[in-house]
């Protein structure tokens, strides 16, 4: 990788990412046994601690969910439809246009160099303003 690129941004979404999974799967139920003679009885594991030099049980919880990416997924596909539809310039099979900054400038917008905001969005059309707000509700 380039040492001039700049990935600060990268490390950002990745920190959202962690913290909705710590957040979704924080309120785990403990795991039952689901068939045999003990069935719905609590599941539990031995552990070794090695600096009291003892055997303990731990419970152990259900499995993780990413439910909570659902959302937001559904935003960024219908995201993409809408910047699509809007694109009235087609690409005709190998053939693609000058630049981006052609492309934009035929779209009426700044040139390519200027980061995209999404705060931007038009919220009117159904497009969410944020990629996160959908996750409160859940």
């Amino acid at each position: 990788m380039s040492p001039n690129v700049d990935i600060s941004h990268t490390w950002v979404a990745r920190t959202q990412l962690a913290a909705l999974y710590h957040n979704a799967n924080t309120g785990r139920k403990q795991a039952t046994v689901t068939r045999g003679a003990n069935e719905s009885e609590l599941q539990y594991k031995l552990v070794f601690l090695r600096h009291t030099k003892e055997w303990v049980t731990k419970p152990i919880m259900e499995k993780t969910s990413r439910d909570y990416l659902n959302p937001i997924q559904d935003t960024i596909v219908d995201r993409k439809k809408h910047i699509t539809e809007s694109c009235p310039l087609k690409r005709v099979g190998r053939e693609k246009w000058g630049s981006q900054d052609d492309l934009h400038a035929h779209k009426g917008l700044p040139p390519f160099s200027v980061p995209f905001d999404f705060t931007n969005m038009n919220s009117q059309e159904g497009v969410l303003l944020n990629p996160f707000e959908t996750i409160g509700a859940i």
